[in-house]
């Protein structure tokens, strides 16, 4: 799921200077319009391992706050929906809900 950058910089509790070595060293990927996700390789690690659920929380505790800002902008809204329902899910699994 790609992300912006001030959406990835607060999921993954990373500067923007570790978040231009992240490039420069290929583990995230300029996906095009501003968005970056993680390499597929490390993306698929990173699922097997599950073993701290932090950046989940800090998805939900970014995206969730979003969404309720924006929820009045369809184009916002729309173009972030995969991310703010990956939020809302992780909010669920790890009982961040309700959210405030």
């Amino acid at each position: 799921m790609p992300l912006s950058r001030n959406a990835a910089c607060a999921v993954n509790n990373t500067t923007d200077n570790t978040f231009a070595t992240l490039i420069d060293f290929g583990l995230l990927e300029d996906t095009g319009g501003g968005r970056f996700c993680l390499h597929q390789t490390v993306a698929d690690y990173a699922r097997l391992q599950q073993i701290d659920a932090t950046a989940q929380k800090r998805l939900a505790a970014y995206f969730i706050p979003y969404a309720q800002a924006n929820a009045h902008d369809a184009s916002i809204m729309n173009g972030e929906a995969s991310n703010i329902l990956a939020a809302l899910d992780s909010a669920r699994a790890h009982a961040q809900w309700p959210c405030s």
